[in-house]
């Protein structure tokens, strides 16, 4: 008999964390599971338009969930009274435990079937979600560095009951498990298991376009939500200064993406009159084709849990430059695959004035690339399956 298994997520914005389970999903054995896949706050469109299999079930969550992955400066500019109050609902019953009745109920409007096994598949409210359900093994999937960016930090006493139900804890790198059980304490239930990389998808999908950019410029490459996280604004200003020095001559920023930052990074642009510099393309179903034709992809987060965009533009023969964050040092082979700057303005600043100053730099790390293989896929694979077959104790 198949075994019926949820995937839980908060919205499908465009970003890592929709392309890893993209991935995932589309190469689970379906003669074994029946997959649906519940997305609380139907917000964005990267799983449902971009290459999920048919197979998948979508189901989607009340309007109660429709504030769960905005901030409440989002839900305040948005003027939603609807909107504000969820939000109001969500925070006072998160601070006062209320939220978990409300949970349970909710659950039974959208669940209509019991399931074997149940994925919160992003950190924080989908891992809650999950352990106040039924089913028979419940896994809560871990993406971020917690001493960096902590989901659970204002909810305590909370999320310790929440992960005393949670069976198993899946970490995508060693660095998001150990910050996670300095807090929690739960390392008899973690297992490391990282991303699943599309690699022939990402190739082949890089040639589905032809991508035209001026060979006579060195074209860098951001792609990712417009977000704070991502830190766009910092880079920009970064960019403004180099230009002003005139490092910026024949150097164009294409930035594929949008989101809740679009307006600040429009102004900033403007502020410094970088539109000549800086290419703002938009979301992109398909990045691929734009990274392909780059000299160099940027990545100046402020935290990241794997930094999947990197491990794709290397797949595809495109150095990286990135910010330090937990396990970079291993994605980029210690700098063999790009240039890796301390986390902050000046590091950003100096890191691409030194490649601006030296264009050999990229030529060099080019080279490295031309034998680069990421070869993990059958051990993940080998690994998710031993987790959902194996019996909870």
């Amino acid at each position: 008999m198949k075994k019926n298994i949820l995937f839980v997520v908060d919205e499908q914005m465009y970003g890592g964390i929709s392309v890893v389970l993209t991935t995932l999903l589309n190469r689970m054995d379906y003669e074994k599971y029946n997959i649906d896949l519940l997305i609380l706050h139907n917000r964005g469109e990267s799983l449902i338009n971009g290459n999920l299999t048919e197979k998948v079930n979508i189901l989607y969550g009340t309007s109660f969930f429709s504030a769960i992955d905005l901030t409440i400066s989002q839900v305040l500019k948005s003027k939603n009274l609807a909107l504000i109050f969820h939000k109001i609902q969500i925070i006072l019953g998160l601070k006062t435990g209320w939220i978990k009745n409300k949970i349970i109920k909710e659950r039974k409007k959208i669940l209509k079937k019991h399931y074997d096994i149940e994925i919160a598949f992003k950190d924080g409210f989908c891992a809650l979600f999950t352990a106040l359900g039924n089913s028979n093994k419940k896994i809560s999937w871990l993406h971020t560095s917690y001493d960096v960016h902590d989901y659970t930090e204002k909810y305590r006493n909370l999320f310790k009951q929440v992960y005393e139900k949670i069976d198993k804890i899946v970490a995508i790198t060693e660095d998001v498990s150990s910050t996670f059980n300095k807090i929690y304490n739960k390392k008899e239930k973690t297992e490391i298991i990282e991303n699943l990389i599309d690699i022939e998808g990402v190739i082949e999908k890089s040639k589905e376009e032809n991508v035209n950019f001026s060979k006579d410029f060195i074209n860098l490459i951001c792609v990712g939500r417009i977000a704070y996280q991502k830190a766009y604004p910092r880079l920009i200003l970064q960019i403004a200064k180099l230009k002003e020095e005139g490092y910026m001559d024949n150097v164009i920023l294409h930035i594929i993406g949008d989101g809740d930052d679009s307006d600040t990074v429009n102004k900033i642009i403007e502020e410094n009159n970088l539109k000549e510099n800086i290419n703002l393309i938009g979301y992109k179903q398909n990045p691929y084709p734009y990274i392909a034709k780059s000299d160099m992809l940027l990545l100046p987060s402020l935290y990241e849990g794997l930094g999947l965009v990197l491990i794709e533009a290397n797949i595809l023969g495109v150095p990286c430059f990135a910010t330090k964050f937990a396990n970079v040092d291993k994605t980029l082979s210690n700098g063999k695959y790009g240039l890796i700057v301390e986390n902050s303005e000046d590091g950003i600043y100096s890191g691409l004035k030194n490649i601006l100053k030296n264009n050999e730099i990229i030529r060099k790390y080019k080279e490295n690339l031309i034998n680069y293989k990421y070869d993990k896929n059958e051990e993940i694979i080998t690994k998710i399956n031993v987790l959902f077959e194996e019996k909870q104790k």
